[in-house]
């Protein structure tokens, strides 16, 4: 019979490996938005006298930011054996 070091070896490392995705995320995110990607943006609109909101995109979020993501995911999955 396997004994509970041997059987939490392998979710451990899984979680590990998690983490090591998770802080590989944040420092791109954090490069990503030093370049400030998106700037919030108003227009007056003097005749109705209101102001209309937007966020004007300047660089598309980087491709591998949901890869990234999606392997922290899969590895902190549970597994049913």
């Amino acid at each position: 019979m396997p004994t509970s070091d041997e059987l939490l070896r392998d979710p451990l490392l899984k979680i590990e490996r998690a983490r090591h995705h998770i802080n590989n995320l944040q420092s791109r995110v954090e490069s990503f938005l030093a370049n400030k990607p998106f700037v919030l943006m108003e227009k007056h609109r003097r005749r109705a006298g209101e102001t209309d909101y937007y966020v004007e995109v300047r660089e598309r979020i980087p491709t591998e930011l949901p890869l990234i993501i999606g392997d922290a995911v899969h590895n902190l999955r549970v597994h049913s054996t």
